[in-house]
């Protein structure tokens, strides 16, 4: 999982495809990136792009991933995890939440 600049936000994505550069120093590598809860791809330069790093205790293993289960999220609009509840399981395996101080999927 990674997440990818796009002007001032960053979204979160699954590297598809890691496209090597002939460059010495590796820059020009690109990354095929699909979109987490848009589903498009995109072709982006890995500069634009960084790891999805969970909070401390890490991501919510996938058995826990069941409606109801209560976890942090975070909360694309300014980078910060807050508390959720799973919604429901994707099929990728990747959830939908509501951020349950705000009621707001």
């Amino acid at each position: 999982r990674v997440e990818v600049k796009q002007g001032e936000i960053w979204y979160p994505g699954v590297v598809t495809r890691v496209n090597a550069s002939d460059d010495a120093d590796g820059s020009g590598t690109t990354l095929s990136v699909t979109y987490v809860g848009f589903g498009n791809t995109q072709v982006v330069d890995a500069s634009l792009a960084r790891r999805l790093e969970a909070p401390d205790g890490g991501a919510l293993p996938a058995s826990k991933r069941v409606a109801g289960t209560p976890c942090l999220a975070k909360y694309l609009a300014d980078g910060r995890w807050y508390a959720a509840r799973v919604e429901e399981v994707l099929a990728d395996g990747s959830v939908r939440v509501l951020f349950t101080a705000y009621a707001d999927i």
